[in-house]
């Protein structure tokens, strides 16, 4: 009987060891995926086992270090195109900056031209006026205001359609 009591006692004592690792694999598997659920890729499994739960967990840890890795990755592509696109902000700005300081110039241009077409004009009656003689010259001062006004007009249109642009 005794060695039937200390056989006994040695399956007892063995099942439940056997039953007691075996319940925290599946708890440290289990806790792992809870883990992965929630979002968190830093957990892993920690079996020391070459059998088909051994295998799973291995292939668990492995599958949340690829994924972290991705994630890692994303948020690096993340950070460059953001960069990147700081970067072509503050081009587009300074662009439009300088578009708008060509406008402004333009601007000022034309009401020079403007203001020297009107001086022309004035200038091209008061010779018509004062001199009969000076009907050739007049005619001279004439066409030069003339063409001052189409270079206005062609300025302008320059300052219209870079004003289109920079409203881009």
């Amino acid at each position: 009987w005794t060695r039937a009591g200390v056989g006994w006692l040695v399956a007892v004592l063995g099942g439940w060891f056997t039953v007691r690792v075996a319940q925290q694999d599946w708890h440290s598997l289990r806790d792992a995926l809870a883990a992965l659920a929630e979002r968190n890729l830093t957990q892993r499994v920690h079996l020391y086992r070459t059998d088909a739960v051994g295998a799973v967990a291995d292939w668990l840890n492995l599958g949340t270090r690829r994924l972290a890795d991705i994630f890692v990755d994303l948020h690096r592509t993340g950070t460059e195109a953001s960069h990147a696109a700081d970067t072509l902000s503050h081009s587009m700005g300074q662009q439009r900056d300088l578009t708008l300081a060509s406008t402004a110039t333009l601007e000022q241009l034309s009401a020079s031209l403007d203001a020297m077409t009107d001086t022309m004009r004035d200038t091209a009656r008061s010779a018509d006026a004062g001199h009969q003689a000076a009907t050739v010259g007049a005619a001279e001062v004439q066409q030069v205001a003339s063409a001052m006004a189409d270079l206005a007009a062609e300025t302008r249109a320059l300052r219209h359609t870079l004003d289109g642009l920079s409203q881009r």
